[in-house]
């Protein structure tokens, strides 16, 4: 065949392709599309689904819940009864909060929680099936009668609990755990959590916490637990400098004095966290701002 014939049947077979190209779909040709697009829109919402994968030994809290007095730094027992509270949070969060209050250990049960549903690559909404023994281990707690009621009570606080965020980005209404249930005849426990939580870890807003240091951390120093998780949500490697007021207002919506928060509470918690890394060269300034530095990956 000649080199103009050749080139004859390229373009007859382009023109064949333009043709095809330019005429009207068929039945055929737009089923076909539909389900492409339903299979990736399929595909897309069992991914938004799941948490992301938290690295190992850590779990995940959104920014806007750690910078805000939801799970209070408050002692055994103090819990106040809230009826669409307005949380105390920075300004560019709104958080509303119904239920009892929440302390720093309900912060550590629903740290554990979000690790598992993202270690075991869970869907929102669907059941996951839980040893209560093993959950407390994982807590450092005893597996005693006394703290297996104190575990379920604290998944009874977070799934009566209702929580409101309203962001520049979206707006959710959920519970922290949409449910706990026990079956009284296999014994076994099962929790799932809420679709919209979700939206919390959109956007990359929401930050890594190591939960060896956190184990670590004395259980009666719940500032300093609380405190973990405001400088979790801020660059490492990096000094970081805050009013005291601010503080004392986000961790624990303004009660207490700010005077025994500023002089004991504060410096307390902060030696704390120096004696684990998570930072180091903290100082209360004259001007009352608290100053510190944050390591590489350290809390």
């Amino acid at each position: 065949m000649s080199q103009i014939a050749n080139i004859k049947q390229e373009a007859e077979a382009e023109e064949k392709n333009v043709n095809a190209a330019n005429q009207a779909p068929t039945l055929e040709m737009m089923l076909e599309k539909i389900e492409k697009r339903v299979n990736t829109n399929k595909k897309n919402e069992v991914e938004g689904s799941t948490l992301p994968l938290f690295p190992e030994q850590e779990s995940a809290m959104p920014n806007h819940l750690a910078r805000s007095s939801l799970f209070a730094p408050i002692r055994q027992g103090r819990r106040k009864l809230h009826e669409r509270t307005k949380l105390a949070t920075r300004s560019d969060c709104t958080i509303y909060y119904t239920g009892k209050q929440l302390d720093q250990a309900d912060a550590d049960v629903f740290l554990q929680s979000l690790a598992l549903f993202s270690t075991t690559r869970h869907k929102s909404g669907k059941p996951l099936f839980i040893s209560r023994s093993a959950f407390l281990k994982e807590l450092d707690r005893a597996t005693g009668n006394k703290n297996y009621i104190w575990l379920d009570e604290s998944f009874e606080r977070l799934t009566t609990s209702n929580i409101i965020v309203e962001t520049t980005r979206y707006k959710a209404v959920f519970h922290l755990i949409d449910a706990y249930v026990k079956d009284e005849e296999t014994k076994s426990y099962w929790i799932s959590i809420h679709p919209e939580i979700i939206k919390l870890f959109k956007f990359q807003e929401f930050s890594f916490i190591n939960l060896h240091k956190r184990k670590l951390i004395n259980k009666t120093n719940q500032l300093a637990k609380w405190l973990q998780g405001y400088i979790a949500t801020h660059k490492n490697g990096e000094i970081h400098t805050i009013k005291v007021e601010y503080l004392h207002k986000w961790a624990t919506n303004g009660e207490g004095r700010l005077r025994d928060f500023r002089e004991r509470a504060l410096p307390h918690a902060l030696q704390e966290l120096e004696s684990l890394g998570i930072v180091v060269s903290w100082k209360i300034r004259k001007d009352d701002r608290v100053t510190w530095f944050r390591p590489h990956r350290s809390v």
